[in-house]
């Protein structure tokens, strides 16, 4: 829709010119691109052939469309074009509304990681113009230090419990807040205790001879712990044993998407100071493909001069799976337990980057109880603080997303991504409909057998 064809026949014929030819003149613009070719970063965007293929897939675009997204230029790469040629004041704003989903990427026929020039340039603009916010407060003290982190989340589970309401439908505790413009934003209480305390109350089998390593996440460690104690059940049955990090760290993703590379790098490093793994471990497990995507795409790039890191995670990368991975690769069986109707919502890292949706594990093993939802690989509009950022374009991608699962008639969504349990929970409460939403783990352990 936006690809520019020009025919150039060539030299006209003049009886008035010795040659027998009219003269032809050449006229290129640069407007800085060839400065811009030199650039690391910049120069991958001169590949884009103006398709349009990037603004057709981004739902923060299919929401607001227009210039409005991007100045004079349209679309993810309208916002990189912005940096390069435009006003690097609209720029600075625009680039934040990128969600992080990476469909723009994965369609790009250039072959150009628009996400990635998105989020550099971010970086970029933010240490230019000191961007500082409570954000970066969180990055600097809290999320890369586990006790200060785990004391700031205790305190705000006492502090939440006026706020708590019951929703029977979820079966979660839910808290109710409302957003600057009267959205109303739903978010999953915290934990009076962390995934890390229940797993040393649980007390793993420890004697099974096959091990995995689990990385919980911040979510699963605060949020939703059940989802981490399904695991370790789960994969017991299939004698695994499942190990843990020392202590809990955020992967650093928030960092890198608000731009604060530094703190971001400083994350990364506690991170891998408490994961202690090693090679024996059959599998690196994640229940969060965010996190997973994180370590296998960020972590080497920042940790690429901290040797001993680097070499720690170079090791990790090659194992690192989701649930639906780790079963098929080790030729789990399931059976089922019941007659339940499900669906299945694809998370965006799950599928651009950890790279096996779930789906046909689904099939195979619910035939006519699993029912596939229209797009189900379309991003939910959670995108981590997006969703608070952004609340009305987030809750109309979480519309589009609502109406698909409406659709299927199923009794349950299942999904690999904490973030989109929360996000779809909450456009599920606000509708009132009576829909469950769990994580495949959660749901297996409830409802499967396992045989090796």
């Amino acid at each position: 829709m936006a690809t520019y064809v020009t025919w150039i026949k060539g030299r006209y014929p003049s009886l008035a010119n010795p040659t027998g030819y009219k003269e032809t003149h050449y006229v290129f613009l640069d407007n800085g691109r060839l400065a811009l070719s030199d650039n690391p970063i910049s120069k991958e965007a001169l590949k884009c052939i103006r398709c349009g293929s990037c603004a057709n897939v981004c739902p923060v675009y299919g929401v607001v469309g227009g210039h409005v997204f991007g100045d004079i230029y349209t679309g993810p790469i309208g916002v990189v074009n912005t940096v390069l040629y435009g006003n690097e004041i609209k720029a600075k704003e625009l680039l934040k509304m990128c969600i992080g989903c990476k469909a723009c990427s994965s369609i790009c026929p250039a072959g150009i990681d628009i996400q990635k020039l998105i989020s550099d340039l971010n970086i970029g603009l933010s240490e230019k113009y000191k961007t500082t916010s409570i954000k970066n407060v969180l990055y600097s003290n809290v999320l890369g230090y586990p006790n200060t982190f785990k004391a700031l989340m205790k305190m705000g589970s006492i502090a939440q419990k006026p706020l708590e309401k019951d929703n029977e439908h979820l079966v979660k505790k839910l808290r109710l807040s409302i957003s600057a413009d009267n959205r109303q934003l739903i978010f999953p209480i915290i934990s009076t205790k962390t995934f890390s305390e229940m797993y040393k109350q649980l007390k793993p089998i420890s004697q099974y001879n096959k091990k995995v390593f689990f990385y919980p996440g911040c979510a699963i460690e605060f949020f939703y712990p059940d989802i981490g104690l399904s695991l370790v059940k789960l994969l017991g049955k299939a004698e695994f044993r499942v190990d843990i990090p020392e202590k809990a760290v955020c992967c650093g993703l928030p960092a890198i998407h608000s731009g604060d590379a530094y703190n971001a790098k400083k994350i990364m490093l506690n991170n891998v100071q408490y994961i202690n793994y090693d090679e024996s471990y059959d599998s690196f497990i994640v229940l969060c493909p965010t996190c997973g995507s994180t370590i296998k795409e960020i972590f080497p790039t920042y940790l690429s001069s901290s040797i001993n890191e680097f070499k720690k995670v170079s090791g990790i990368i090659p194992k690192i799976e989701s649930l639906s991975m780790f079963l098929k690769r080790n030729n789990i069986k399931i059976i089922t337990k019941n007659n339940i109707k499900i669906t299945y919502h694809l998370p965006c890292h799950q599928n651009r980057v950890m790279g096996l949706s779930a789906e046909q594990l689904l099939q195979d093993v619910f035939g006519n109880n699993f029912i596939p939802m229209n797009e189900s690989d379309a991003c939910c509009g959670f995108g981590g603080s997006f969703s608070i950022d952004f609340p009305n374009v987030s809750n109309a991608i979480l519309d589009n997303k609502i109406k698909n699962i409406i659709a299927t008639q199923a009794d349950i969504v299942l999904t690999d991504c904490p973030g989109c349990i929360m996000q779809i929970s909450s456009g599920i409460v606000k509708k009132g409909l009576k829909i469950k939403v769990m994580h495949l783990s959660e749901f297996f352990e409830k409802n499967v057998d396992l045989e090796i």
